[in-house]
């Protein structure tokens, strides 16, 4: 049973019951779907991507 203390700040609470941030979750979340795509465990249909044509080989937009 987990004790419910509004009195300890966010990252007390991570450290007190040794939880990762929602950052490092979602993060982790992301990667596991990036697997699944390479793998090809994901049922996704590539063609409604859109594809992006570059005209130059500058990896920088503006004055130079």
């Amino acid at each position: 049973m987990m004790i419910n203390d509004k009195s300890l700040s966010y990252y007390d609470r991570l450290k007190t019951f040794r939880l990762t941030t929602l950052e490092t979750r979602r993060l982790r979340g992301d990667l596991i779907e990036v697997y699944k795509l390479f793998k090809g465990y994901a049922n996704v249909d590539f063609n409604v991507f859109p594809v992006v044509k570059y005209t130059s080989e500058r990896t920088r937009i503006g004055n130079l």
